[in-house]
This record gives C-alpha cells, sequence and structure tokens, in this order.
C-alpha cells in the first residue's frame, strides 16, 4: 500500500528501514497523455499536479450525455460554482459539456483564499475561454461567488427557476451545503 503524503510525492516510501524517495511525476499514469497540466486546489493540503487529457475528457463526456438524458437536463439551464484555475474541475466540466453541446450558462468561482496565484493562470484562463469563443458552444466567464458568500448563486437558482421552471447547479459538497 501507499498513503496519500507518499501518492502526492511529498513523503518517500519507507518500509523495513528502507527508503524510497518520491516525487509527484513517479505515478504519472504513462497512458495519459496529459494535454494539460494543472494544480488541484490544495484543499487537503498543498496543490498537487493534474495531468488533463482531453481525449480521455472527450470520452468521458459520453457519461455526461447519458446523465444529461435520464435526467432530462439538456435545454436545461446550468451552471458550475467551482473555483477557477489552478483548480481544474470547473474548466474540465465545463469542456465535458460542452463536447456534449450543452454548456454551462454560468460560472461561479468559489474564490478560494489563499496566497496571489501567478499572473500565467489568469493568461491561461483567457486564453482557453477566449479560444472557446471560436467554438459552436463557448464557455462562459467564471464571475466572483466566494464560498463564505454564495448569495450571487441563490439569486440565480431563484430567478432561472422562475424563468424557466428549473436549473441545474453543478459544485462539490462544500458548496452545496452551504446553500
Amino acid at each position: 500500500w501507499i498513503s496519500l503524503v507518499e501518492f502526492k510525492g511529498r513523503a518517500p516510501i519507507i518500509r523495513n528501514e528502507t527508503a524510497y524517495p518520491v516525487k509527484e511525476a513517479d505515478f504519472d499514469n504513462p497512458n495519459l497523455h496529459g494535454d494539460i497540466v494543472f494544480r488541484t486546489g490544495g484543499s487537503t493540503g498543498s496543490p498537487s499536479r493534474l495531468l488533463i487529457d482531453l481525449e480521455f475528457l472527450a470520452d468521458r463526456s459520453v457519461y455526461e450525455h447519458l446523465m444529461f438524458r435520464v435526467l432530462d437536463l439538456y435545454r436545461v439551464p446550468l451552471a458550475l460554482w467551482y473555483p477557477k484555475l489552478p483548480a481544474s474541475i470547473g474548466l474540465s466540466n465545463g469542456l465535458r459539456y460542452a463536447k456534449i453541446g450543452s454548456p454551462p450558462e454560468h460560472w461561479f468561482d468559489m474564490s478560494l483564499e489563499g496566497s496571489a496565484l501567478p499572473a500565467w493562470h489568469s493568461w491561461a484562463l483567457s486564453a482557453i475561454i477566449g479560444m472557446s469563443r471560436f467554438c459552436a458552444f463557448p464557455l462562459p466567464w467564471p464571475k466572483a461567488a466566494p464560498l463564505k458568500d454564495p448569495g450571487s448563486v441563490i439569486d440565480w437558482i431563484v430567478n432561472t427557476v422562475q424563468q424557466h421552471g428549473r436549473c441545474a447547479l453543478q459544485s462539490n459538497v462544500s458548496g452545496i451545503m452551504r446553500l
């Protein structure tokens, strides 16, 4: 067995007084292309490197299509409430939903607290969302909706249900529990 800190390359693997130094990349899946490299949001400690395989996202979108069909979510306004880069979950979900022709209308940014992010995060996000404008289903720009103040998310839900009769919001457990 490998512990989580060992798997993340934060501690050596020590077995029977023998230490095996490891780094994050030692556990990379050799079958993934790693088209895009992100960092996790760091909710359990320091951020970890995350490889995103665009072919995998395209393949996984088949499951999103099935979910949308079963839950009758096509043509239902959809919003995401996830942090923006360096966290990858909002972007990867948005890309999968765009692939099936149902991109989110809104992306609420949880605006996780922490140190200032490098400028390249904003540049990368601007480039990705800007390039999506040339596609059939562009992605929305993330709007600030801090985890501590979900008022804009609640307002969107109320207004959307009044206008359309229903809506869909995808978030993590921390976000949903605050609603």
